[in-house]
């Protein structure tokens, strides 16, 4: 599996800043999403910022979307790995989402024929 992190955008209702140096409770939302993902995946980040990613450095990849700032379509397209089998997209704001990996993995196991999966939230979108 590669995994595309969106980790993009202007930032325009943070101030500008990077939505992925955001910091919740003392720790980066970049961070706190890499520590969700399975140590078998593939990551794309997608970002046009410079990203210190430490210890993570030599085994993720960090790409710009062309044009920058150009939208999630630009920020999918930069990221993916044509070399993997399956593609997951989350977002650097939802850290949380890489517990997900697994339901959305086998939701596509047990639907023979299925292009993507998706998770519905509670409120039902």
């Amino acid at each position: 599996m590669h995994v595309i992190i969106l980790a993009g955008g202007v930032g325009s209702r943070l101030g500008g800043v990077a939505k992925a140096e955001v910091r919740v409770n003392g720790t980066r939302l970049i961070d706190a999403l890499l520590a969700t993902l399975p140590t078998h995946v593939s990551v794309s980040i997608v970002t046009p910022y410079p990203i210190e990613l430490g210890t993570h450095a030599q085994t993720i990849r960090c790409v710009c979307e062309d044009p920058p700032f150009g939208g999630p379509a630009a920020g999918i397209s930069a990221g993916l790995n044509p070399a993997t089998e399956m593609t997951a997209v989350l977002a650097v704001d939802a850290p949380a989402s890489g517990t997900l990996l697994e339901a959305l993995t086998n939701a596509l196991a047990t639907n023979p024929g299925a292009d993507a999966a998706a998770i519905m939230s509670t409120q039902g979108h």
